[in-house]
């Protein structure tokens, strides 16, 4: 599919509770908008069905495509946009759009995403924390902060002050 997965723009200045899915440092990391987690997670479900019940194409891949990709460290598919493409290898470098990270996957991994599945904005929100850097402790599972549209948490998960000169405080919940 070499249309784009549409994207839900944010207007700013705004708050959102979000849940971070993939982090790469304070200048760059994905969240997910809370209120729109269950929607994900019942459109998750639905791709896993489905494609559990296709069988193997070949398709003609090129950089740009928007495909299903398996991602194997999770056994899960997702959908996902090639960034490079070695075809002697059939392997592919992907990024994952509703979770935000790359990895390589093989023509194995990848299926051709279906209509139904590409009118989904995409889930992922390219986010950075632009005036402080802050360590945040992050665990195995995902974190629960509150973040402000200028990309400084106000509250703790527990809805205390937030204070930059104290380690951030999380929730993990899952």
């Amino acid at each position: 599919m070499n249309q784009a997965f549409p994207v839900q723009h944010l207007d700013t200045p705004t708050r959102e509770e979000v849940i971070i899915c993939w982090w790469i440092s304070p200048h760059q990391f994905y969240t997910h908008l809370k209120s729109r987690l269950p929607e994900f997670e019942r459109f998750m479900r639905e791709i896993q069905l489905f494609y559990k019940q296709k069988s193997l194409q070949q398709l003609q891949l090129k950089i740009g495509s928007y495909v299903i990709a398996r991602y194997r460290k999770e056994n899960l598919l997702y959908r996902a946009r090639i960034l490079a493409c070695n075809q002697m290898l059939r392997k592919y470098k992907v990024q994952f759009v509703d979770i935000g990270n790359q990895y390589t996957v093989t023509s194995e991994d990848i299926r051709q995403v279906e209509k139904r599945f590409a009118t989904l904005p995409v889930m992922a929100h390219l986010c950075s924390f632009s005036r402080y850097f802050l360590f945040l402790p992050l665990a195995v599972g995902r974190i629960l902060y509150s973040v402000s549209a200028t990309g400084m948490p106000d509250k703790a998960p527990d809805n205390s002050p937030w204070n930059p000169h104290h380690r951030c405080r999380s929730t993990e919940i899952g």
